[in-house]
């Protein structure tokens, strides 16, 4: 009997652990770079990675142009596999998505875009464009007037079965924010553009609908000429200004990214600024009232540095938030997600790379982030070869998406070990066999780490399903090691592999 249930206690490890993973896509096999902006669930337990691609266009006989282009990504939500890619452009355009948590699911399954095209000539229109579940499209509309600029950064479905896009335009003659409503067809119900009527910059970058209909817009906001300001604003249905909320100096390329909390609570995802030259930045989340813009609390978090911020935020089932962004501490750009509480209390924090045997000193960010069904959180952003190098051959910039538990694991356990840092890609750098093992018999693990990282000076952990460490022991490189667990119970054991704070490897073994 105690086989049987050990069995079984095997199948469901493996189930967990499917629900974590790694996985790079670029794009048709085409190898141009690529940048993921938004993650949607699709039918199924699917889902949609939105990405801005590149097309290749025939001008005449032998003459083509390379131009932006819209990506579809569908993966598997168990394993990250991909399902299908599916490209958008206009003909003899180029098109993109928008910014970061830009798009936004329609009933049946469907997604919208609410972003631009550019001509020739780089004139950008802002573009509404609708697909169905399968990826195919259900109509575009241009929804801005010619013979000015109009680049959207972000749509939301609205409860009239509309749309409302936001973005940028120079339609007032300096660069101003827009909010564009459009009904079920994308037929534009009316036009409105923000900002002060003096040459500087203002923009919309985020967008939401509050319960009554009301639109809350955020973005960043030149009050002066040398002053940047996080920029909310709510107006009615119709367009109408109602209020606006301005937060400190930021860093000239962060915004107030918005989502909306199950009480209608705003949750604002950004940066704090220490210094007038931008360069000692800390994460920043603040809960504001959705009447007025009242701040309800404003956290910051993680150590000063010169470039790091949160893209977007979401609300968890039980009340908790997930943030995502990232940082260049200590070197390069690592994706970062964060976990708090609904008082914004730091739950934990980690930062993520991608490292292989090719690639050693990878970059990447998370634009934007979704809770899964099982507990877990879901990543997606731009990663990057190699910093300041060419590419090598079968690399380029490509879509990420990274699929952690919910203590922001690839393994489970990582939270027991002290590691703040996670390399995502080299889980198949660890064996372990036998496995399953019998109680008291040693255990052999193999380990194949890339050279940069396989001379350091590795620490092993294992640890049981409860959290507990119950074993620890140094590695002196790649090769066999063996472990000896003779007081181990049976159950189930992960282990976990780490230089200094950064967690290289793990998997998971079962004591019979």
């Amino acid at each position: 009997m105690r086989s049987l249930i050990l069995l079984m206690l095997l199948l469901n490890v493996w189930s967990a652990l499917g629900q974590t993973f790694n996985k790079r896509y670029d794009f048709d096999g085409q190898l141009r770079a690529q940048s993921a902006g938004d993650i949607e669930f699709a039918a199924g337990g699917s889902l949609t990675i939105v990405q801005l691609t590149s097309a290749l266009d025939t001008v005449a006989p032998g003459l083509y142009f390379t131009h932006p282009a819209i990506g579809l990504t569908r993966i598997d939500g168990d394993t990250g596999n991909k399902l299908w890619d599916k490209r958008f452009s206009p003909v003899g355009y180029g098109a993109g998505p928008g910014w970061a948590n830009c798009c936004d699911t329609i009933p049946g399954g469907g997604i919208v875009i609410g972003g631009a095209k550019q001509d020739t000539l780089q004139q950008l229109s802002a573009l509404l464009m609708v697909f169905d579940a399968q990826g195919d499209t259900v109509f575009t509309r241009d929804i801005s007037p010619p013979g000015s600029q109009w680049n959207g950064f972000s749509v939301k479905h609205t409860q009239d079965d509309g749309f409302i896009v936001v973005g940028q335009t120079d339609a007032t003659g300096y660069l101003d924010g827009f909010a564009i409503k459009t009904d079920a067809l994308g037929n534009v119900e009316w036009r409105r553009t923000y900002g002060l009527p003096a040459p500087r910059t203002d923009a919309f970058l985020s967008v939401l609908e509050a319960p009554n209909g009301d639109l809350i817009l955020g973005g960043a906001k030149y009050p002066t000429n040398t002053t940047q300001r996080r920029w909310i604003q709510r107006i009615d249905a119709d367009g109408n200004f109602l209020w606006e909320v301005l937060w400190p100096t930021i860093d000239p390329g962060a915004s107030a990214q918005l989502s909306l909390m199950a009480n209608g609570d705003i949750l604002m995802a950004s940066n704090w600024s220490y210094a007038a030259d931008f360069q000692q930045q800390r994460f920043q989340l603040a809960r504001l009232e959705p009447m007025n813009g009242a701040t309800i609390w404003d956290r910051q978090y993680g150590e000063t540095a010169n470039f790091q911020t949160f893209f977007a935020a979401k609300e968890v089932p039980n009340g908790d938030l997930i943030a995502c962004g990232v940082s260049e501490v200590p070197i390069g750009y690592h994706g970062v997600l964060l976990r708090t509480n609904s008082e914004g209390d730091s739950l934990w924090m980690r930062k993520y790379v991608y490292q292989d045997s090719v690639i050693n000193d990878g970059a990447g960010q998370f634009y934007d982030v979704l809770p899964t069904p099982d507990g877990g959180f879901i990543a997606t952003g731009p990663v990057y070869g190699r910093l300041n190098a060419p590419n090598p051959p079968g690399y380029s910039q490509d879509a990420w998406v990274v699929k952690v538990d919910g203590e922001g694991c690839l393994v489970p356990g990582c939270n027991s070990v002290g590691v703040a840092e996670q390399v995502t890609n080299l889980l198949g750098a660890l064996t372990l066999f036998p496995n399953p093992v019998v109680s008291g018999q040693a255990i052999t693990l193999q380990l194949d780490l890339p050279p940069s990282v396989a001379n350091e000076a590795l620490q092993l952990s294992v640890v049981a399903t409860d959290g507990r460490v119950v074993h620890q022991q140094g590695l002196t490189g790649n090769g066999s090691h063996i472990l000896a667990l003779q007081d181990l119970a049976a159950g189930v054991y992960y282990v976990h592999v780490a230089a200094g704070g950064k967690w290289l490897t793990g998997g998971k073994f079962v004591v019979e």
